[in-house]
């Protein structure tokens, strides 16, 4: 079974092979990868026959071809479910962006988290105003800067018009920030129709090519403009990524609270703010998240971490399985994030974020997109090898991870014990 798996991520064999062996021997052959190759094999029949085609005799072309005619239904139904939404709570311009945002209240997906105080920035930005961006702006005072802008879209502009220098300097402050500087606030979708926001908001978007920015320090996402005639694909792609910046925002909360009685406190908040958290483990060559090692650690005694951390907080929600509640027909794509069909070591992805990005970006067969399948069958494999000691060691003793050293083809590969 290690072969199903290593042609649905592309390794060579026999190095794969050889690799999980390690990991089966020191986990004492518990057998995780035939039991992670089957039920993905068992799985996938029902998902392939809910399109329509034939388990037994479908090629990776046809599936790629049926999963995009699929979503695009789905997503053009989805258009006009945020337009209604839009016209009903917002106005008669029913732009979809608006209904994102009012889907995203209506389905509770703005939680609490642990966010620094906006009051905390002010002040730095008080001592050593932007002076860049307030002149893009056209604002001759900080303080009415600061006491008019959301501090998510001035952090977003300092990132875009100040010089490196500046944004460095600004950014080697958060080593000093503590958890005093914190504060338990709403998670925010910032969804701006300030005209010289939205022009600033429009030239990030076609430099990047984003949908949307987050600054998990300040638990927010910043929603760039949307083409209210979007592509097939894009709104659904829009709406997965958003979900998606959900979680890590939600992930990166209950990290910094976790180390909130550490000495070197501001230190994992200046990490964070390019990159998701990781913990010091890895496996197959792949840093362990933060979010990941959550879900690990979840069939644990979570009150060890208890007061800084409930047993809900480090429970990740699937926010996939939301998307039930604006069409019934995307109930498809749930527990779909780790399936692929895998044929003569080619494999086509069931993941909706991959089909989205296929689909929006006009993508061929030959071109397709599996990151985030791939990336979401290496979590799985790293649920099933790495047990929650080794997160709570790699968490609490700040040492590297202990690796054992798999030789093949004249390669040396580490994996986690």
């Amino acid at each position: 079974m290690s072969r199903f798996l290593s042609e649905a991520l592309g390794e060579s064999e026999p190095r794969f092979r050889q690799a999980i062996m390690a990991l089966e021997r020191r986990s004492g052959h518990p057998n995780q990868d035939i039991r992670l190759s089957a039920r993905i094999l068992q799985q996938l029949p029902a998902k392939i026959k809910a399109l329509g085609l034939d388990p037994n005799d479908t090629t990776n072309e046809e599936l790629y071809f049926a999963l995009n005619h699929k979503l695009a239904d789905q997503d053009s139904k989805l258009v006009k479910k945020l337009r209604t939404i839009a016209a009903q709570s917002v106005s008669a311009e029913a732009n979809i962006s608006d209904g994102l945002t009012s889907l995203a209240t209506t389905l509770k997906l703005q939680p609490d988290c642990f966010a620094l105080k906006s009051s905390v920035l002010k002040q730095q930005l008080g001592i050593n105003p932007p002076k860049r961006m307030m002149k893009a702006l056209h604002y001759r005072s900080i303080d009415s800067m600061l006491k008019l802008e959301p501090m998510p879209l001035i952090l977003l502009a300092i990132n875009n018009f100040e010089s490196e220098a500046y944004v460095s300097s600004l950014y080697a402050k958060y080593k000093k920030f503590t958890p005093a500087n914190f504060e338990s606030r709403q998670l925010a979708i910032v969804n701006t129709k300030d005209r010289k926001w939205l022009s600033v908001l429009k030239d990030i978007k076609a430099r990047t090519g984003l949908s949307m920015v987050t600054s998990y320090e300040l638990a927010a996402v910043i929603m760039l403009p949307i083409d209210n005639e979007p592509l097939p694909g894009q709104t659904t792609l829009m709406l997965t990524n958003l979900l998606s910046e959900i979680t890590l925002i939600q992930a990166v909360s209950s990290y910094l609270k976790l180390h909130q009685v550490n000495s070197n406190f501001g230190t994992k908040l200046k990490d964070i703010v390019e990159n998701e958290p990781y913990i010091d483990s890895s496996l197959l060559g792949h840093r362990v998240s933060w979010h990941t090692a959550s879900h690990i650690l979840t069939s644990s005694d979570v009150n060890q971490f208890a007061p800084h951390l409930t047993i809900e907080e480090l429970t990740p929600v699937n926010l996939l399985s939301k998307l039930g509640y604006i069409l019934e027909d995307f109930e498809y794509w749930v527990d779909s994030e780790s399936l692929a069909l895998v044929k003569q070591a080619e494999a086509t992805s069931l993941n909706i974020r991959d089909v989205a990005y296929n689909l929006a970006n006009g993508l061929s067969f030959n071109n397709r997109q599996l990151d985030h399948f791939k990336h979401s069958l290496i979590n799985e494999l790293m649920k099933l090898y790495i047990s929650p000691e080794q997160v709570i060691s790699s968490l609490t003793t700040n040492q590297q991870p202990k690796y054992e050293k798999v030789v093949a083809d004249n390669q040396t590969q580490a994996v986690y014990l």
